[in-house]
């Protein structure tokens, strides 16, 4: 009799033991995913049409909103005193897909520190800029960097902080939505 009492209590020790071992896993996993879509990811959903935008490149040529209604772009904010942009900025450089048009767009009150910093960091991107702030705030843009995802003339998603534009993961979403 002493033996059958035994055995159950031990049975039931190593049910829950197994139970336990199980809802570890599967919370640590789930604090994993929630941690890493936060930290890569983690986008706003948008669909609205692109507003009038007010953008020039170095040459003081304009980008206007009809050069965004076709195709898929990204209109990426910066700015030289922003310390997480720096980091950014060196990933999407690199960040070249077929037919995707990249803005980098700085919001710094001088062109030159804009141009300069770039050229001192060795950063090779076509630089562009937001003549009196008016895009960013046209798009409701206050937190630098921010990245707007377009597509055919739709801000599809809209980034707000720093990402690593190398992760496969992130690009794999990125062109899913665009």
């Amino acid at each position: 009799m002493l033996d059958f009492k035994y055995k159950v209590i031990f049975f039931v020790l190593l049910i829950l033991s197994f139970v336990i071992l199980l809802s570890g896993k599967a919370w640590h996993d789930q604090k994993s995913f929630r941690d890493y879509r936060a930290s890569l990811l983690f986008p706003t959903y948008i669909d609205k049409t692109i507003p009038d935008i007010d953008i020039i490149d170095v040459n003081g040529e304009k980008i206007s909103r009809e050069d965004l209604l076709s195709g898929r772009s990204i209109l990426h904010f910066w700015a030289t005193w922003c310390k997480s942009c720096e980091q950014e900025l060196y990933s999407i450089s690199r960040l070249k897909r077929d037919g995707l048009k990249v803005y980098c767009i700085s919001i710094d009150e001088s062109k030159s520190d804009a141009i300069e910093y770039l050229k001192t960091r060795g950063i090779d991107i076509p630089l562009y800029f937001d003549v009196d702030h008016k895009t960013a705030n046209r798009l409701g843009s206050y937190k630098f960097p921010e990245t707007y995802l377009i597509k055919n003339g739709r801000i599809v998603l809209k980034f707000e902080g720093p990402r690593d534009w190398d992760n496969k993961t992130l690009l794999d979403f990125i062109m899913e939505k665009l």
